[in-house]
């Protein structure tokens, strides 16, 4: 499974979310009490792009991904997420736990606790960003479930696996010292 959040990316209005509503109400003020967030808003704004039903699941797909809307069925798009607090710190962690405290195992976590993985050897499932994200490691978190579901980030800024991965290198053996203390190890586990 590959889950995209992009973090300051376009809006779902844009892309996999119509809102006709949005469409009739533009340029108007928004309904009901005022909404606090930490920067000004101001009234509507209806989608620029046309949206269209694709693939045997119907899904509405924006116009600015043809090549997305023709594999749409091999998709998940969920549009139940919300939050009652328009802050990108507290949405995220709702986004990611379930809650907009943190404390709360991530949905990655849950997702490998209920279905497992195929490997014993790696992570459960990476995070991979090309700095560091906002909040960090709480979005990633495997909280009250064993640390086995916890995620892990690979920042993707890098390329050299010494900065990707710390302490890849030993310090005190040289690459040949380390592959037959490795070799020794492994013909150990073997017996």
């Amino acid at each position: 499974m590959i889950f995209l959040f992009l973090n300051g990316g376009m809006s779902h209005v844009d892309t996999f979310d119509p809102k006709p509503m949005l469409d009739k109400c533009d340029g108007q003020p928004l309904p009901g009490p005022k909404i606090v967030t930490d920067r000004a808003s101001g009234n509507l704004m209806r989608s620029p792009f046309k949206f269209r039903k694709h693939g045997q699941s119907g899904l509405e797909v924006s116009e600015i991904f043809p090549q997305v809307a023709d594999r749409i069925d091999d998709f998940c798009v969920v549009r139940s997420t919300w939050s009652d607090n328009g802050n990108h710190g507290p949405s995220l962690l709702m986004m990611n736990c379930g809650h907009n405290l943190p404390g709360r195992p991530s949905m990655g976590s849950w997702i490998t606790y209920g279905l497992g993985t195929e490997n014993q050897n790696l992570p459960g499932f990476m995070v991979l960003c090309p700095g560091y994200p906002v909040l960090g490691p709480v979005l990633w978190d495997s909280a009250f479930l064993p640390s086995v579901y916890q995620g892990a980030y690979i920042p993707g800024g890098e390329r050299a696996p010494d900065k990707l991965i710390r302490n890849i290198r030993n310090q005190t053996l040289t690459a040949d010292q380390q592959r037959r203390q490795l070799t020794l190890v492994d013909q150990l586990n073997r017996s």
